[in-house]
């Protein structure tokens, strides 16, 4: 069983530490353990608990109501209010809970639901991105292990996966656009995702997958002589001053290339005249 502080849980909730100290106090909401230099320590069953509270009380429940409830019918409501599909930090706040527990089946119930109701592209956008945001914070505070970061990662990979698969392929045997991402960048979310968007706007695409030497993707371009770009996504660490001399030599290979990822889009990266944000594409 996890110990987390009292920050970790503002971490993993959302909820400002002010807010789940009056919670405890004037509703018992929780009950934490605390060390003998009387600091905070929350389990997971805690971490779920909080943010079942948080789920009601931002669908209008006051926590006063809230705390009147078990644990079992606490959960019923959640999941009925999960089911509004307007309801965004619900379903994010239960995604966090099957990262907790690793639940595989709780997060395919809550992904699949959602594709029920919306398209692909909107359970990714507002769902999937913030709960990947929301992992990318705990894991730089510690609040996860790479275990969970590894386990949840997975399952979204393989969700692009399928819908990827689901789509038609074109019946051009040219290729419009080849995918891949840079050596030593092993976060490829991002690019299946701009390969679904691509392949379902009826483009022929080629995924070349993570960690791509460029003397490979230029040995690539040769062959398969792509018509309308390159595309790559960069999420891992990277100096402002190198990702503009990757980005220069990769329009060296005589295409337009476009660039997504955390690296293009958290910096303000002045980007090449042949070198274009990747959203001009798949938007």
């Amino acid at each position: 069983m996890a110990n987390y502080r009292i920050k970790d849980i503002e971490t993993l909730t959302g909820i400002k530490a002010h807010t789940i100290r009056i919670w405890e106090k004037r509703y018992g909401i929780l009950a934490p353990r605390r060390t003998d230099t009387k600091i905070r320590l929350y389990s997971d069953d805690d971490v779920t608990r909080i943010l079942n509270v948080s789920i009601l009380n931002n669908n209008g429940w006051k926590i006063s109501k809230i705390a009147e409830l078990d644990d079992f019918t606490l959960r019923k409501e959640v999941l009925l209010a999960s089911r509004n599909p307007n309801e965004d930090s619900a379903l994010v706040n239960l995604l966090i809970q099957s990262l907790i527990y690793m639940d595989e089946d709780l997060f395919h119930r809550i992904i699949d639901g959602a594709i029920e109701k919306e398209s692909f592209h909107v359970v990714y956008k507002q769902y999937i991105i913030p709960f990947l945001k929301r992992i990318g914070v705990m894991w730089q505070v510690g609040s996860i292990n790479p275990a969970q970061e590894h386990f949840i990662s997975n399952l979204v990979r393989q969700k692009l996966i399928v819908a990827i698969d689901k789509l038609k392929s074109p019946s051009s045997s040219s290729i419009d656009y080849l995918l891949f991402c840079r050596e030593g960048e092993w976060h490829e979310i991002g690019l299946l995702y701009y390969y679904y968007s691509l392949k379902e706007l009826g483009y022929s695409v080629l995924y070349l997958g993570q960690n791509v030497p460029l003397d490979s993707v230029k040995q690539s371009v040769d062959i398969l002589q792509p018509s309308k770009g390159l595309v790559t996504s960069i999420v891992a660490p990277i100096s402002e001053e190198n990702l503009k001399e990757y980005l220069v030599t990769l329009t060296t290979f005589g295409l337009p290339v476009f660039a997504g990822g955390g690296q293009i889009e958290g910096e303000s990266v002045v980007l090449d005249k042949n070198v274009f944000n990747v959203d001009k594409i798949i938007q």
